[in-house]
């Protein structure tokens, strides 16, 4: 009866273990989706910059002299 009280104390272990890992890997892949979504709304951003910059710099093309 002590071995198996001995080994449901080692998989209850176990068992706590391998729970933690699972929520550190499901904390890491929520940054991770959260991490991408931020990266693609940043990235759209820097599009319309340049977008915007280009623009600017074809009506205007003396300001670029300002720049360099």
């Amino acid at each position: 009866m002590e071995d198996f009280q001995m080994q449901v104390s080692e998989l209850d272990s176990q068992l706590s273990h391998r729970t933690r890992e699972l929520d550190t890997i499901r904390a890491e892949l929520k940054a991770v989706k959260d991490f991408r979504r931020k990266r693609a709304q940043m990235q759209r951003e820097l599009d319309e910059v340049s977008s915007c910059l280009l623009i600017f710099f074809a009506m205007r093309p003396d300001a670029l002299a300002l720049y360099i």
